[in-house]
């Protein structure tokens, strides 16, 4: 079983991108994790196997009230199948019809909107702490 994480859109290299890579590769020291960028939604889709289950990163949807809310959303999406749990950030406009009925669930980071740069840092940071809690480190603290 793997972590993923998609996003779509164009792959810029800066300090965002650093950032996210320290917490990619320590959330790769708890589980196996892959990020990768598609530059459009069609070719992630062709990417996804039936069996994985899909977390939309969706405006509007349902919020995680905490960290630690997260944690344990993020545990029974592991614990619910045994194989890989992909989070998906859309592009710029969202996600088109295809993938939204390809989601298993629909959760939102903040009722703000972000760059979506920011909304993967954010959301691999919440990984790592979501981990780091159900692990029971000092992290989340």
């Amino acid at each position: 079983m793997k972590l993923r994480l998609y996003t779509v859109g164009k792959n810029k290299t800066d300090e965002y991108s650093a950032l996210c890579g320290e917490f990619e590769q320590r959330i790769h020291r708890k589980i196996p994790f892959i990020y990768r960028n598609f530059s459009d939604q069609k070719a992630l889709l062709n990417d996804l196997k039936d069996q994985w289950f899909v977390v939309l990163m969706n405006a509007g949807a349902k919020m995680p009230k905490s960290s630690v809310k997260f944690a344990h959303l993020l545990k029974y999406y592991l614990n619910k199948r045994q194989e890989d749990v992909v989070f998906i950030i859309g592009g710029a406009y969202g996600f088109e019809n295809e993938l939204l009925a390809r989601g298993d669930r629909k959760i939102s980071l903040s009722p703000l909107t972000f760059p979506h740069r920011m909304a993967r840092l954010i959301l691999v940071e919440q990984i790592y702490r979501a981990l780091s809690i159900l692990d029971g480190e000092p992290y989340s603290h």
